[in-house]
């Protein structure tokens, strides 16, 4: 089970906050189909510094369990004011 909460573009920094399953092990993060990072704990909240902050980006988040079973989710951000 993967849910975003919300997602915000702050200048340089993209802020995220996730709801995840219990048994979540990884979650991949993507901005505009480049892979940006990924995560092995701390799924709920994640901050993460932009080399060139874009005014609107693409986030998707992809969420595995430990059988690689995987829920994706797409969404669409703007730079916050």
């Amino acid at each position: 089970e993967l849910s975003v909460k919300e997602v915000a573009l702050r200048g340089n920094r993209l802020d995220a906050r996730l709801r995840v399953d219990p048994k979540t092990k990884k979650v991949d993060v993507s901005l505009n189909g480049r892979t940006l990072l990924t995560l092995h704990a701390d799924f709920e909240h994640l901050q993460f510094v932009l080399d060139d902050a874009p005014p609107s980006a693409e986030v998707t988040f992809h969420a595995y369990d430990r059988f690689f079973n995987c829920g994706i989710e797409t969404v669409r951000c703007n730079q916050a004011s």
